[in-house]
């Protein structure tokens, strides 16, 4: 039996099939990754799937040319406008997130004499509250329960009970502070700053507990291609707390708190959702906190106790991350103890002088020079360090030195 050998015609008709089957195939790819709302892990390899099998690679390329631009925009707005649960409540995060970036600008923008626009008015419950509102909203994300290895630079939920609290923490002083210009206290609650700072501790470590064996700590489990990275956090943190234990009544210091904290969870969605590397976004972090001792300092012309507070900070750093290793709560109750006890001996407010800017120099040098000594032992284990975490670690150094030239100009020289 003979099969019937196809026409003419037949033939015509499968060639032109086989040469519209790229740009139908790209042309239904593209629309499907326009109209998509899954997450960013779903997103992440979207245009590896338009490329499809044809004998015409001309008419492949000369199409997929036309339509790369525009994909690869779309998927990076896509990384950070959509999710796997697009509800209601996400939404609104995504409103808060984006109106918290403006605020910060408008408030920055009004640092030094006017301390960000804030007062015993309406406008700093709302930024308060608002900001509060940001970091809840977070936990309707559906997120890994373990964190990555390696000190991944992304969201686990232990981090996500870490950054509430200690962005609450930053609130909780700005609240202080209004309250008692409001109710124009004659002097200021101090006890309040160390039930503040030790609730704090308390809420990181219950947050940490509820993990379980999942536990890493955000800052020393965080990967540095820099060991002096992990170190200059520590030092930071431990020396806001000082701030903050020195019974500062100044809103921009804690202003920058609260912006470091928030702004280093919008960093690590980033890396969730692959916008930028780890290396990048950790190097931007550090530069967040280079950013916050820089709005210190210009706050400082108008606070009277940034150097003392500074000083306490610092010689937390050698107490708690030098070979003692002392027990923060330990450390910090003692620390306030002091302060207690200069306030009461001396019959006046600790305010800035010759002797809080000696002691903190000398205080903050040694831990500088403690951290370059761990720094140093570490990278015998390890090789040595480059790009641009290298950079951000010569830029904090040469910061250090700036700041002791300019104490030291003010204190010691134009007085």
């Amino acid at each position: 039996m003979k099969v019937a050998s196809p026409s003419i015609a037949d033939l015509r008709r499968r060639k032109n099939e086989a040469q519209e089957f790229p740009t139908k195939v790209i042309e239904k790819a593209g629309d499907s990754v326009s109209s998509s709302t899954s997450s960013s892990d779903d997103e992440d390899n979207e245009e590896r799937r338009i490329t499809p099998s044809s004998p015409d690679e001309n008419t492949t390329s000369a199409v997929k040319g036309k339509h790369s631009s525009h994909v690869v925009t779309r998927t990076a707005i896509q990384k950070l406008l959509t999710s796997k649960e697009e509800v209601h409540i996400l939404h609104a995060h995504k409103i808060l997130g984006f109106t918290a970036l403006a605020s910060f600008l408008y408030r920055f923008a009004n640092i030094g004499e006017r301390d960000g626009n804030f007062g015993p008015n309406i406008g700093t419950l709302v930024f308060i509250f608002h900001h509060l509102f940001l970091n809840v909203s977070s936990f309707v994300f559906k997120i890994p329960q373990r964190r990555i290895r390696d000190g991944g630079y992304r969201i686990w939920p232990e981090f996500r009970i870490h950054s509430l609290v200690f962005a609450s923490r930053g609130l909780a002083f700005m609240l202080l502070i209004w309250y008692e210009q409001t109710m124009r206290v004659e002097k200021p609650y101090y006890f309040m700053d160390l039930a503040i700072v030790v609730m704090t501790m308390l809420g990181a470590d219950y947050g940490s507990w509820l993990q379980g064996v999942l536990r890493s700590n955000t800052i020393r489990g965080t990967s540095y291609s820099d060991p002096y990275g992990t170190w200059w956090a520590s030092e930071m943190q431990l020396g806001l707390t000082g701030l903050c234990l020195i019974g500062m009544r100044r809103y921009s210091v804690h202003l920058g708190a609260v912006m470091i904290v928030q702004c280093n969870s919008f960093l690590m969605t980033l890396r969730r959702k692959n916008v930028a590397s780890h290396e990048v976004l950790t190097a931007i972090y550090g530069a967040l906190l280079l950013a916050g001792l820089l709005i210190a300092v210009v706050d400082g012309d108008y606070n009277d106790c940034l150097l003392a507070g500074g000083t306490f900070g610092s010689i937390a750093v050698l107490l708690r991350m030098g070979p003692l290793h002392l027990n923060k709560y330990v450390l910090w109750t003692m620390l306030f103890c002091i302060i207690c006890a200069v306030r009461h001996y001396t019959g006046a407010e600790i305010k800035d002088n010759r002797f809080w800017a000696g002691a903190y120099i000398v205080t903050k040098a040694c831990g500088t020079a403690l951290g370059l000594k761990k720094r140093k032992e570490t990278m015998k284990m390890q090789p040595s360090p480059g790009g641009i975490q290298s950079l951000l670690v010569q830029a904090v150094l040469v910061s250090h030195v700036l700041l002791f030239s300019y104490i030291y100009y003010y204190n010691f020289i134009v007085e």
